[in-house]
């Protein structure tokens, strides 16, 4: 079946129940796959049909459905990450608005916001600890320099695979993984694409802390230029 955000999910978990082995593929990819094999209409019926060729002939790995302790946590995340984005666009637009009744009402949202990001994040808390599984997760997660709680949650949430991947497939999944693109003597560029958008920039945060607190990191604001002579 395709992943289509909350909509499959019964479907997968009552599968799964019943014994079936469900492989759930990205939409885009089952896409590409049924107008490679010439179809370009798209109907309910057309997916079905693709959808059932492309699990004969090419065999994706079966997943199991995520637990509901993962679901509600993937909620909470969610939620917090739609409440800080919004704080975001409203100090923006309070940053460049004249009219001062709008100005204040634009405070007032930020301020609400603010209380709605912290109930929240007291809630994503919560129901980490009060799971012991996740606690132990969230436990060797935060002994990583740089990464905090947030990043912590993220991963738990969005990663769930963590622990059960090699770490080539973990990077693919993240969407940090390089692809080739070379054609004949050409050697392209490698870039990354695909995977997990939002666990891609949680990781680029936690790299950044990491690279300007971690002691002797290249990329630390502590280190020394080329043109110092070293400490002695």
């Amino acid at each position: 079946m395709e992943a289509t955000s909350k909509y499959h999910r019964a479907a997968h978990r009552s599968l799964a129940a019943d014994g079936l082995a469900v492989a759930v593929v990205n939409p885009l990819r089952a896409r590409l796959y049924a107008e490679a094999a010439g179809q370009s209409a798209k109907t309910d019926q057309v997916d079905a049909a693709m959808l059932a060729l492309m699990a004969c002939q090419l065999a994706p790995d079966a997943i199991d459905p995520p637990g509901i302790v993962i679901e509600e946590l993937a909620e909470l995340v969610q939620a917090r990450r739609t409440a800080v984005d919004g704080r975001t666009a409203s100090k923006l637009r309070h940053a460049n608005c004249a009219s001062r009744i709008v100005k204040s009402e634009l405070a007032h949202m930020i301020w609400l916001a603010e209380a709605h990001i912290k109930r929240l994040e007291a809630a994503i808390a919560k129901h980490v600890q009060g799971n012991p599984v996740l606690a132990r997760r969230a436990q060797v997660l935060a002994s990583i320099p740089g990464i905090g709680p947030m990043v912590t949650h993220t991963l738990i949430s969005a990663m769930s695979e963590l622990g059960c991947l090699k770490a080539k497939q973990a990077t693919a999944l993240a969407g940090l993984a390089p692809f080739a693109r070379d054609s004949g003597h050409h050697a392209a560029q490698r870039h990354i694409r695909g995977g997990r958008p939002h666990v891609r920039r949680a990781l680029f945060l936690a790299a950044l802390v990491a690279a300007r607190t971690t002691p002797n990191s290249n990329c630390s604001t502590n280190a020394s230029s080329p043109t110092e002579k070293p400490k002695k």
